[in-house]
């Protein structure tokens, strides 16, 4: 079984990628745009926002990127 996702701010969460190698490719507006080196053409974008991110919003956020939770909760 899947552990529960973390609850976090999309300020955390950019810093929990970059951790885990992405890089800040562009930034528009309240949206940062991540690239790992692997694949620098796949971008993740996330909210930078300072309040709690809902649960729907990140695990889209993590389907995309194709991150598990186990993943996520090493990088934070």
């Amino acid at each position: 079984m899947s552990p529960q996702l973390p609850v976090v701010t999309g300020v955390e969460l950019i810093r929990a990628f970059q951790r885990a190698g992405y890089s800040i490719v562009r930034q528009t507006g309240s949206h940062t745009f991540l690239a790992h080196p692997r694949n620098p053409r796949h971008l993740v974008n996330i909210p930078a926002h300072k309040k709690d991110m809902k649960p729907s919003t990140l695990r889209s956020i993590l389907f995309y990127a194709d991150v598990s939770v186990e993943e996520l909760l090493t990088w934070l």
